[in-house]
């Protein structure tokens, strides 16, 4: 007679083993999806227009009234999106620098330091946005001082941001202007700049990109 391997019997409460997904996998709620779904259908189509007429250091060689018209209309619904959102601080301080970028002329190197200095600090599982002139880690080109847009959700282990700026973590990209949409590769996933990273287990279908960011002002790289 035939030897039957023996089966384990689960009790019915015993849960069902699973793996937590990495955080570059991880699920963002879908009301955050909404409000990326808004941002990339609203403010961030504008802020890739004016980025499109900016030079690697931000500045602008040939500014004409269109590029102050643009501008100050992304000035006026970046504000709106942080009021909306009770970031009066964050809205005041984009305010300021656009105000004080337009009085010193587009042809000059803009200073977002204010934005930066009002960026709150990181707290896991919340969200964070940002309008400014900054540099984009993984954009396309990386480092640049081009105007970007960010709406990301931190993750769970909040860390400095690279550059030694105040505000950072490991956040999770919702949302984003072209500084953060990484270059579509050729074949296969096209490697990070800086440090070879650590093997990273393939894409979950809802995955979001990993960002990484710091903001042009005093203090910072340009």
């Amino acid at each position: 007679m035939p030897t039957q391997e023996p089966r384990t019997i689960r009790p019915a409460s015993a849960p069902t083993p699973r793996r937590e997904p990495p955080i570059a996998a991880a699920t963002v709620p879908e009301y955050l999806r909404a409000e990326g779904a808004v941002l990339t259908d609203s403010l961030i189509p504008l802020v890739n227009r004016f980025r499109a007429r900016q030079s690697d250091d931000g500045t602008l060689s040939a500014p004409d009234p269109s590029d102050r018209a643009l501008l100050l209309r992304i000035r006026e619904e970046g504000a709106a999106w942080y009021r909306r959102h009770a970031l009066d601080g964050q809205a005041a301080a984009l305010e300021a620098d656009i105000d004080g970028w337009l009085a010193a002329g587009l042809d000059s190197r803009p200073d977002f330091g204010r934005s930066r200095d009002a960026l709150p600090e990181p707290v896991a599982g919340e969200t964070v946005f940002l309008l400014a002139c900054g540099h984009a880690q993984h954009g396309t080109p990386p480092g640049d001082g081009r105007l970007d847009c960010f709406f990301a959700l931190y993750g769970k282990t909040p860390a400095p941001m690279p550059g030694g700026d105040r505000a950072g973590s490991s956040p999770v990209l919702i949302a984003g202007s072209e500084g953060f949409a990484p270059p579509a590769p050729a074949s296969g996933p096209a490697p990070l700049p800086g440090p070879a990273p650590a093997p990273v287990p393939e894409r979950a279908p809802d995955a979001v990109a990993s960002v990484s960011v710091s903001v042009s002002g005093r203090g910072t790289p340009s």
